[in-house]
């Protein structure tokens, strides 16, 4: 029940604030961000993200930032494309710096790269769009990520129709 939920994400974030701890603020507004997000509205969404990813930058929270930066231009995407990319841009310069097991480094990869293709098909970048979902799709495929993998196997039969490939998609 939405208001429910929402109540429940305000009074996490009140008691993240009373105890202080700027990552575990962070991370509370992100998941309000997704509460928000699916029920108070994209803009409410999206300030939520930007205060988490302010907190996690503050914290020195860089696994956190990467989440937030990337579920934040996903979000963003759908007011301003421009602006959507260059924050996955900044992910994707700091996934590079992470310090990462191989696992989580290929999982946030790949997550990553799924939907910097989406951004480039949205964009009109159709090649760039295609390349990184047919790789992205075949990763997910082989890691056996069911879920992802339909997903991106979606936006690339988009990017296939858009061009005219309609037996691929």
């Amino acid at each position: 029940d939405a208001p429910v939920l929402l109540a429940l994400a305000e009074e996490a974030i009140r008691a993240a604030d009373a105890a202080g701890d700027p990552a575990l603020r962070a991370n509370v507004r992100f998941a309000a961000g997704l509460v928000r997000t699916a029920y108070q509205g994209l803009p409410e969404g999206i300030a939520a993200f930007r205060e988490a990813l302010d907190l996690a930058r503050a914290a020195g929270d860089r696994p956190g930032e990467l989440a937030i930066l990337i579920n934040l231009a996903h979000q963003v995407d759908s007011v301003d494309l421009r602006e959507g990319w260059a924050l996955l841009e900044q992910a994707q310069a700091l996934l590079t710096d992470l310090a990462l097991d191989e696992e989580t480094l290929a999982f946030e990869t790949d997550r990553l790269r799924m939907r910097m293709g989406v951004a480039a098909f949205d964009l009109g970048r159709y090649g760039q769009g295609l390349e990184l979902l047919v790789e992205t799709t075949d990763a997910l495929r082989t890691a056996h990520r069911r879920e992802e993998a339909a997903w991106a196997m979606a936006f690339l039969a988009q990017v296939y129709t858009a061009i005219g490939l309609y037996e691929a998609a």
